[in-house]
């Protein structure tokens, strides 16, 4: 599975952010927050098919923490022809 943790980024609660995931053909990932990337990685990038999915982590406190996903998609671009 692809991990991506980037450090120092402060989140406000009750805030709205937009989060993308680009991987290119080179396997190299580069991970967004509002447009501004904070991680580029090419390390655990799959190499075969993988399902899309959003899994957020709370790693400080014990309270409970809510997330709400306005809208998510998937979009793929092949680097070659298909038939």
């Amino acid at each position: 599975a692809l991990s991506i943790f980037a450090a120092n980024v402060l989140l406000v609660a009750g805030s709205w952010y937009t989060l993308k995931i680009i991987v290119l053909p080179t396997g190299l990932a580069q991970f967004f927050i509002n447009g501004t990337m904070v991680v580029e990685t090419a390390t655990t990038i799959p190499t075969s098919a993988v399902n899309a999915a959003i899994d957020f982590r709370k790693t400080v406190g014990t309270s409970g923490r809510d997330i709400h996903i306005d809208y998510q998609s998937v979009r793929q671009t092949f680097v070659s022809p298909r038939s």
